[in-house]
């Protein structure tokens, strides 16, 4: 396990000892200090040569190691094999039963999230970075996340389907390691010499906290016309290049759903932008809608 402990390292990340063939921190992933004060693994995580060298061969050589994304500043997005049928049920991609059946996977869903909210064929940019298999057959897709980006929610886009860890709350999320063990079957890296990757913008914005505006402060009922202006957007849809044009439109839908306005002012005030730019009507509308159901879907509403 040392071996494979370094190379995490030699990736950039920081680590910290989890129990053997478990998913749990080891014992020795936290300790309290002389106030009594318990500090724990996302403390304990490092990048310290000496220390894992000293862990994996004087503690615990056997013991696996998860990946502290927070300190790592990494996004994991974690595609699911799920255990249980339907669990699209109840969510705006639940269509998807009628194709692949009841057990939809985290591989199938993201390649039908990239298809809708970006444009993506399968097996894109969101596949073209660091993947590392589970033992249940799930995948972790990582990708960079640095600081400047902000906080990842700690909302499931589609919980038990789709699930990402990152540096949202305490200490942020984990991941375990390739190379470690469960049931005496390792995580192993799909993508051999692939290095981490930054994910697409599409995937920034899904996954991205994003603020809350108090109840009081968000915008219903009856509105005058001409009391919010939204040239920004407008021009931000029209002047979007070539390949980024869904994402452009996708966006800036979300933030006039955020802000309140209707579907139908949105359409009525992106459309003519968005086909300048050379999308065509239904493109436009697919990619609204879908920017709505999103931002409904963040907001839990």
């Amino acid at each position: 396990m040392l071996h494979a402990a370094l190379a995490a390292q030699r990736r950039g990340f920081h680590i910290f000892p989890v129990a053997r063939g478990l998913k749990v921190p080891h014992p020795a992933a936290s300790y309290r200090d002389a106030a009594g004060v318990l500090h724990g693994w996302g403390e304990t995580a490092t990048d310290d040569v000496a220390r894992i060298v000293y862990f994996w061969t004087q503690v615990d050589p056997g013991a696996n190691f998860g990946i502290a994304c927070k300190p790592s500043q990494l996004l994991v997005v974690d595609l699911d094999t799920p255990k249980e049928p339907g669990k699209l049920r109840g969510t705006e991609w639940e269509y998807l039963h009628g194709g692949y059946g009841p057990y939809v996977t985290g591989e199938q869903l993201l390649e039908e999230m990239a298809y809708k909210l970006a444009g993506e064929q399968p097996y894109t940019s969101y596949l073209s970075t660091y993947a590392v298999r589970t033992p249940s057959g799930g995948l972790h897709l990582y990708y960079w996340w640095p600081a400047t980006l902000g906080r990842i929610s700690q909302a499931s886009p589609v919980k038990g389907v789709i699930d990402v860890r990152g540096n949202g709350g305490e200490y942020g999320g984990y991941v375990l390691g390739e190379g470690s063990l469960i049931g005496g079957k390792p995580y192993y890296d799909t993508s051999p010499g692939r290095p981490v990757a930054f994910a697409p913008d599409w995937i920034v914005q899904l996954v991205k906290e994003k603020p809350r505006q108090p109840a009081s402060a968000r915008l219903t009922g009856l509105r005058q016309p001409g009391v919010i202006s939204w040239s920004g957007l407008v021009d931000s849809v029209r002047h979007a290049g070539q390949g980024n044009r869904n994402n452009a439109l996708l966006w800036a839908a979300r933030t006039m759903c955020e802000e309140g306005a209707t579907e139908q002012e949105c359409k009525d005030t992106l459309g003519p932008a968005a086909a300048g730019a050379g999308l065509g009507d239904m493109e436009i509308e697919r990619t609204i809608e879908s920017g709505y159901r999103v931002q409904r879907h963040k907001e839990g509403r």
